[in-house]
């Protein structure tokens, strides 16, 4: 799929979720018009290779739940952009080579994350945790990092 398959997406005045990961055809370009889905909760973009800037999202004030697992984008601006979703509770930023303690730090200003996830982000140190104690609301965090290679099809 392509941008093209989501310019008239704001028609569908009821979407609450779309999952879109592994879409490489999908540009900034598809957020702009996904954006226009004000009653938009969740949003799955992991591994959309071509998507590499997320600031459309801020447009979607209802926007809890945010997948950009893999994003090839500066994974710490995308995290400062998130960080400025008012109702976000659960943010997936797996293995994304870009993200480092400077973004966690964004999030730790979301006073209503619940769950999140930074697996196999190798940029993290161990800086990155304390970046999370103002999360009142936080009740599970992932920092794993996987020893073997990623089975792609398999991941998510």
């Amino acid at each position: 799929m392509t941008d093209a398959a989501f310019e008239h997406v704001e028609q569908l005045t009821k979407l609450k979720e779309a999952k879109l990961r592994h879409l490489d055809g999908l540009t900034a370009r598809t957020l702009e018009n996904v954006s226009k889905c004000k009653n938009l909760t969740s949003i799955d973009l992991a591994f959309c290779s071509d998507i590499l800037d997320c600031a459309d999202l801020l447009r979607l004030p209802n926007l809890q739940k945010v997948d950009l697992s893999g994003y090839a984008g500066d994974a710490d601006v995308a995290a400062e952009h998130l960080s400025k979703l008012p109702e976000l509770t659960h943010v997936r930023l797996r293995n994304c080579e870009t993200l480092t303690d400077a973004g966690i730090e964004h999030f730790g200003k979301c006073a209503k994350l619940q769950e999140a996830d930074f697996s196999d982000c190798r940029g993290l140190t161990d800086a990155a945790p304390r970046f999370l104690v103002h999360c009142a609301q936080l009740q599970s965090v992932d920092f794993r990092q996987s020893e073997e290679p990623l089975d792609w099809d398999n991941y998510g």
